[in-house]
């Protein structure tokens, strides 16, 4: 072992040596997070542990199909004895990487290929793959690649697969064809596929053709890797045909092999269209009566496409002699509000500083050429600058008209941390006309509840008390967490989050139905 060790000090110092000549755009949207050596070793040495277990006395072949430096096979050799492995693979796409883990593992028991894990063709079969894949977020793919990464799938499992799956996904999908009856995977990936929507064909392989035995989600505000945002997740799953029977170990916190909480669930318990992280809490079943769709339409705030050249604040409008008329007002990010009730003035602008707008106008160019020359200068100087290569505003009928969205009276932040066990999300009591960007969620009332506010606008403020009232574990049902605690909600999870604090001010609503959420 004496040797693996110093191969290993050899192996992170060539990782930070390729990383310093990366950049971190490059490595985003090349998915490039090296595994810590210890995350390595811990879940190798865990896996190694489970796979020994059932499996004695049975040679090793070993697969990584996203081998970079080699950090899980470090981890694996430390683990592992020569007499232990029959053979082993690793393949890696960056030739740089290729290069240095062929040079660094020559002399080892195992082959290094140069190709893409999503179309090499292997000669072999494996019975342990243990791997960290590249966290590729679905908008650094290609359509034609992901069509191609789709139809692949779909022979292979018959998967009709989200466009809006990582590339984390293809590979767990893709991979099923290179292990063996009996072969045991793991999986250290994002916890996301958990919740969101593309990650219900993830759960239904899971479920479906493997047989799971454990899912390991560390605390995010213990994030495992320096260099990138995310809440990791162990997966493991033996390649055998699942029994009803089977019951999967869920765990949360610490370490895989002593975490802080665990909890057993039977797989046909576990339904892929919910949220599995549900069953990484610690929590009493509960009830909830009424929800946010219940009571508000939810929609995202505008997507302007690029806030730099659309977002003016009033001060450069004048200083331009810009029309305020083709602007509509916009509210500053979450984090530039210095209160969370915004009063407007006599024009009904919101009362913050400073006031931004965004350019918002169906007049076409040719009636903004003769009527406002400024602004057409302007939209004229931002085509010199490429602003229609951007997706979104190519893609719109009149370019620099904005999606229509009405002022809503109460916001909720998309995103945000936790600050002294309060709730990371904000809600904004918003007076004035101004709308907002996608750092919002807009709640727009309805039903029995907007016919209420429209006859007693007194009720306003207690709408929004009864808001800020809402518990934060009603949000952690329904968000999402990523690494360093940053949580986040769709409006779709909005609308399913537990609105029971408003019923207080709707004496009035009915209850049809008690649904559980657990």
């Amino acid at each position: 072992m004496t040797k693996i060790k110093e191969l290993e000090e050899l192996r992170s110092k060539t990782q930070i040596a390729i990383d310093a000549q990366k950049n971190l755009v490059e490595r985003n949207q090349m998915g490039q997070y090296s595994t810590p050596f210890e995350l390595a070793k811990e879940v190798a040495e865990f896996v190694l542990n489970q796979w020994k277990t059932h499996n004695p006395n049975t040679p090793i072949r070993f697969l990584e199909p996203a081998i970079g430096t080699g950090a899980f096979y470090s981890a694996f050799r430390s683990q592992a004895l020569d007499n232990d492995i029959s053979n082993a693979t690793g393949i890696e796409l960056d030739k740089s990487f290729f290069e240095a883990s062929r040079d660094l593992w020559k002399d080892e028991r195992i082959k290094i290929i140069n190709e893409d894990s999503t179309k090499v063709q292997l000669n072999d079969f494996y019975n342990l793959l243990i791997t960290n894949p590249p966290y590729v977020r679905h908008h650094h793919i290609d359509k034609e690649e992901k069509d191609r990464l789709k139809k692949k799938v779909k022979e292979l499992l018959g998967y009709d697969v989200s466009g809006l799956s990582g590339l984390y996904c293809y590979f767990i999908w893709l991979s099923h064809q290179w292990l063996l009856e009996g072969a045991w995977a793991t999986w250290l990936i994002p916890s996301e596929y958990l919740d969101v929507n593309y990650g219900r064909l993830v759960k239904k392989y899971l479920k479906e053709k493997v047989r799971l035995k454990f899912i390991h989600k560390y605390d995010p505000n213990n994030c495992q890797f320096t260099d990138a945002l995310v809440s990791s997740c162990v997966l493991i799953y033996e390649k055998s045909v699942p029994d009803e029977s089977d019951v999967v170990r869920f765990s949360f916190g610490g370490s895989i092999e002593k975490p802080d909480f665990v909890k057993y669930v039977r797989i046909n318990e576990l339904n892929p269209d919910d949220k599995w992280s549900w069953n990484l809490m610690d929590r009493p079943e509960k009830t909830k009566t009424v929800q946010f769709s219940d009571f508000f339409d939810v929609k995202r705030g505008i997507a302007t496409g690029n806030n730099d050249f659309f977002v003016l604040e009033r001060k450069q409008i004048e200083e331009m002699g810009l029309p305020i008329q083709c602007f509509t007002p916009l509210l500053p990010p979450p984090r530039g509000l210095n209160s969370d009730v915004i009063e407007c003035d006599i024009d009904g602008f919101p009362d913050v500083c400073p006031q931004p707008f965004v350019i918002d106008t169906s007049l076409t160019e040719e009636e903004l050429a003769d009527k406002y020359p400024q602004l057409s200068s302007y939209l004229d100087k931002g085509k010199q600058e490429g602003i229609l290569e951007g997706y979104i505003v190519r893609n719109r009928k009149v370019w620099y008209k904005q999606e229509n969205r009405k002022p809503a009276p109460f916001l909720c932040t998309y995103m945000g941390r936790e600050s002294s066990g309060g709730n990371p999300f904000r809600f904004i009591w918003n007076k004035s006309n101004a709308i907002v960007t996608n750092g919002y969620l807009m709640l727009y009332p309805k039903g029995e509840l907007k016919a209420l506010l429209k006859s007693n606008p007194n009720l306003y403020s207690s709408v929004y008390d009864a808001l800020c009232l809402i518990a934060d574990e009603n949000f952690s049902d329904e968000g999402r967490e990523y690494g360093g605690g940053l949580k986040k909600i769709e409006p779709k999870e909005l609308g399913k989050v537990s609105a029971d604090a408003l019923l207080s001010i709707l004496p009035s609503y009915e209850v049809v139905e008690q649904q559980l959420i657990f």
